[in-house]
């Protein structure tokens, strides 16, 4: 009579001939006094990864079983987390679930032991992980995963904030019930430790039981530095997830994860210079494809990022915040003669918008007129502060000293129209 397993060990692997050896190796050593069984999920690799896990399987029969998909669904589904979940649910018998991706590998024989232990008698934890070994496939560089935690249950901040080996996780069968809203980021892991926080907690040890291949052949790292479009992509998924998550939560989260969203937001801003070489046409064509491939779940994010490309690159783009913000006050200055503020010197002349001047920090004027206007010192305004208005234009790592001029000289009009404003996106 077939014995359930206590366990079951999903590994999804797809052209991981070079590595699955290892990751197969480091289930099989295991050492625990209950049963587990492994499951793998080829993606129909066209490599020789098919072959060895022929030979695995025939040679465990009893351990492991495989699924060999004939297409590839990861290039097929526009939500993969989704459709592998949706495999864990149908195929996987434990009452725990242990992960481990086919260019990973484990190198603790008591690794799964330790963390069904801990979980059998803790019954309000829902996933434990534990520290890895970072590999570089390109340098051979070797370096801890996360260099500065001790055995805990993690926080909140913890969770959002900080990546945690995948390898490492293991987390009780209910956690594969994630609503479908979790499973709008391409990488499922985040989504998945963000959900065992809601459910109940995380407890984390400070073992190196996995190595973790960085830039490994076809991996998800390596397509990320080779593709900003895909960077993108991620980052708006990861928007996406957090907001989400703060409404699932009920807000109780917030402070944390506005904290986190506010810096996927500064990533966004940086990378958008990456794609300067382009028309705006084609940006917003990458844009297009970004979102189709996200089942256009995530509109008003490119719509913001399109908006923030066009008021970097197109002189006669005006956007309706600025607009309307030149409408509410009487006198507009631009603080900035430099480049930015040059970008809106000639948007609001192709858009028929009057402003009075440029402006400068104090003892910093270098010249009295720019494009036929007068450059002001912040402490020579000569209206009422009350009817002023600024417009800053400056690099976005300037930004903070000119709100800080700003409200020195009590001006509290002002807009910063060049980087991606969470006030555009988050209800």
């Amino acid at each position: 009579m077939d014995v359930k397993p206590l366990v079951s060990v999903f590994c999804i692997t797809y052209n991981h001939e070079k590595y699955i050896r290892d990751a197969i190796k480091g289930f099989l050593m295991q050492k625990t006094n209950f049963n587990f069984e492994i499951v793998i999920h080829d993606d129909a690799s066209t490599d020789g990864t098919i072959n060895i896990l022929m030979e695995y399987e025939k040679k465990y029969p009893e351990l492991i079983r495989v699924i060999y998909e004939t297409e590839n669904q990861y290039s097929k589904f526009s939500n993969p987390p989704e459709f592998f979940f949706s495999v864990m649910r149908r195929e996987l018998k434990g009452k725990y679930i242990a992960m481990c991706e086919g260019d990973d590998y484990w190198t603790d024989t008591n690794k799964l032991q330790m963390q069904i232990d801990y979980m059998k008698s803790h019954s309000g934890c829902m996933m434990t992980a534990h520290n890895a070994t970072i590999l570089n496939c390109i340098t051979s560089e070797r370096k801890k995963f996360i260099p500065h935690w001790e055995e805990k249950d993690l926080s909140i901040h913890e969770i959002v904030s900080e990546s945690i080996p995948t390898a490492s996780y293991v987390c009780r069968r209910e956690a594969l019930d994630m609503g479908d809203f979790f499973l709008d980021i391409d990488v499922g892991d985040y989504s998945l430790q963000l959900y065992c926080f809601a459910k109940g907690k995380v407890h984390y040890f400070d073992q190196d039981m996995c190595v973790y291949r960085y830039l490994s052949e076809g991996s998800w790292s390596s397509k990320q530095g080779k593709n900003f479009g895909n960077t993108l992509r991620y980052y708006v998924c990861s928007l996406s997830l957090l907001e989400k998550y703060n409404k699932y939560t009920k807000g109780i989260y917030e402070e944390y994860l506005l904290c986190e969203i506010k810096r996927y937001l500064g990533l966004l801003n940086g990378i958008l210079h990456n794609f300067s070489d382009l028309s705006v046409e084609q940006f917003i064509a990458i844009c297009k494809d970004c979102e189709e491939a996200s089942g256009y779940k995530m509109h008003k994010y490119y719509l913001e990022l399109i908006r923030v490309f066009r008021q970097h690159y197109e002189l006669s783009y005006i956007d309706n915040r600025l607009s309307d913000f030149v409408k509410e006050n009487r006198y507009v200055f631009i603080w900035g003669a430099g480049v930015y503020g040059k970008i809106i010197a000639e948007q609001f002349n192709n858009n028929c918008i009057e402003y009075e001047g440029f402006v400068v920090s104090d003892k910093q004027l270098k010249n009295e007129i720019c494009l036929g206007k007068k450059i002001w010192e912040a402490s020579e305004l000569p209206y009422k502060k009350e009817d002023i208005g600024v417009v800053i234009a400056v690099r976005q790592e300037l930004k903070n000293e000119i709100l800080e001029e700003l409200h020195d000289a009590e001006i509290e009009s002002y807009i910063y129209p060049f980087e991606i404003s969470i006030e555009n996106l988050i209800e």
